[in-house]
């Protein structure tokens, strides 16, 4: 499940009640643990095979830009979801006033953040995602060598 999309391609035309679009899945989904727990969990429901889910996000979203909100929000894909794999963007998103590919450039990476929720949850697995120039960069970061 990607919930790190920042694009506005991610918002369908479906409306609300008060007429307003709703955005369905993306990073929006950060706003939206419970939904975003509900749909992770549909999916493992729906599968025939185990095989393993996961979700890619960023490690905030505007104004949801604190750790203990990263927490709080995989804790729940982990308890509720069933979810143990994870793709972390080391960057937040900024869904308004940056087009997603200044996303991708503009907010700074934030690895020990990243590095934090590895901690938290050892027993999951996490993937690192962003600003990473090349196999040099790579193996200094899985080894923890460097924080840019």
């Amino acid at each position: 499940l990607n919930m790190g999309c920042p694009s506005h391609r991610v918002c369908s035309s479906s409306s609300s009640s008060s007429g307003k679009s709703q955005c369905q899945f993306g990073a929006i989904l950060m706003k939206q643990p419970d939904v975003a727990v509900r749909v992770v969990a549909a999916m493992k429901a729906s599968l025939v095979t185990e095989i393993p889910i996961s979700v890619k996000t960023r490690i905030g979203i505007d104004e949801f830009d604190t750790l203990d909100h990263l927490i709080e929000l995989i804790g729940k894909l982990v308890t509720v979801g069933s979810c143990q794999h994870f793709i972390i963007h080391a960057r937040k998103c900024i869904l308004k006033g940056l087009t997603p590919a200044q996303n991708r450039i503009i907010p700074p990476l934030n690895y020990p953040r990243v590095y934090a929720l590895c901690r938290h949850f050892p027993d999951c697995s996490f993937v690192l995602n962003g600003g990473i120039q090349g196999l040099e960069a790579a193996r200094r970061l899985c080894l923890g060598d460097i924080f840019v």
